[in-house]
């Protein structure tokens, strides 16, 4: 379980991947990364490319929420993170459940997000840029 510091002024992430790494986040709860500080928002997840080779990610079986963006993957456009996220509870991520900034689009179909009418729907946990979202899951998703 990984729980933020809550609502604060200052932006803190619950995991933070970087250049070159290959990793897999799978198992997790992770939630209550609700800073915010000049426009810039908390999130669950920060997947990061930015400043040197691309980070590969495989985001399974996770609860990711109450965050303030759930998943973001890059930091820029020409950021060449590259993510596949699937089998996630992502909920109650007001500012984006799933955003892709980068380049790549972004592969996050098989998840429950907060709503058997799929991203968006309520307000909370939109996909946003680059993402794959369909077919999308109706019912919770993570795997037992």
């Amino acid at each position: 379980t990984i729980t933020g510091l809550g609502k604060t002024n200052a932006v803190s992430n619950g995991i933070e991947v970087f250049d070159a790494s290959n990793v897999t986040i799978s198992g997790n709860t992770i939630s209550g990364n609700t800073g915010t500080l000049g426009g810039f928002f908390s999130a669950g997840i920060v997947v990061d490319g930015s400043a040197g080779p691309s980070p590969v990610v495989t985001i399974f079986g996770n609860t990711i929420s109450n965050n303030q963006t759930g998943i973001l993957f890059g930091d820029t456009a020409n950021d060449q993170s590259q993510g596949t996220v699937q089998y996630n509870n992502i909920v109650g991520n007001p500012n984006g459940g799933v955003v892709g900034n980068g380049a790549n689009t972004i592969a996050a179909t098989a998840n429950f997000w907060g709503s058997a009418a799929g991203p968006g729907a309520g307000g909370n946990n939109a996909a946003l840029g680059a993402v794959n979202v369909s077919p999308f899951i109706q019912a919770g998703a993570v795997p037992t």
